[in-house]
């Protein structure tokens, strides 16, 4: 296998899926995995057979994706296993608990979908407070990723918080009491307590602590 084949191939199989060939964006895929664990390459199969899941067919690729990673080293390869596991069993906790090891990696993108999925997998479940909160989390994880749009994104809401929003929530994570944000911002207590209700509902959380586990999960906020 070339050494630039592999990536190659997989950025065919997203084009593929930007098109609507998604049929055609798995099998991509999937051929790149193959070759690659034929070839050794193992860290590249996970990669591709991760991709698969991604493009909407988890179930197909679990069982191989998670004997990979138990030989492999390192934690993306088990994170990713974990990931497509939680996804084929529709399971919102565990989505949850894949969004949060991808944002510990620092993987935003991956992270965003996780929770995006996590919050398809509340909704389904009639879990209104806990689909919000993935939601947001997805949110806040997109935020570095340069407007990508994935399948796992598609279906993405609620609406993110405004600026302010998300300034006096930030505050409010820190520990400081509405006066002293009001203070900060030269704003009315009143209005801050208005932003911070606003960015409650958004988020789907009742308190500061919380808010501040929402707006902890994404890459860089911890």
């Amino acid at each position: 296998m070339a050494v630039f084949e592999p990536g190659l191939e997989l950025s065919r199989a997203w084009i593929a899926a930007t098109h609507g060939e998604v049929s055609r964006a798995r099998a991509i895929a999937l051929g790149v995995a193959d070759r690659a664990e034929e070839a050794g390459q193992g860290t590249i199969a996970v990669a591709a057979l991760h991709d698969v899941a991604r493009l909407g067919d988890a179930p197909a690729v679990g069982s191989r994706l998670r004997r990979l990673a138990s030989v492999m080293e390192g934690p993306l390869a088990p994170a990713c296993a974990a990931h497509v596991e939680a996804l084929a069993a529709r399971d919102g906790a565990r989505l949850d608990a894949a969004a949060a090891s991808f944002a510990e990696l620092g993987a935003g993108l991956l992270a965003a979908e996780a929770a995006a999925e996590a919050a398809a997998a509340h909704r389904l479940a009639g879990r209104k407070a806990s689909m919000l909160a993935s939601s947001a989390r997805a949110r806040l994880c997109l935020e570095g990723c340069e407007g990508a749009h994935t399948p796992a994104l598609s279906g993405l809401g609620p609406q993110p918080l405004t600026p302010r929003e998300r300034e006096v929530a930030a505050l409010a994570c820190t520990g400081l009491r509405s006066a002293t944000i009001a203070e900060l911002l030269v704003l009315s207590t009143r209005t801050v307590e208005t932003h911070l209700r606003r960015a409650y509902g958004k988020l789907g959380v009742s308190s500061r602590p919380e808010l501040r586990s929402v707006l902890g999960s994404a890459p860089g906020r911890r």
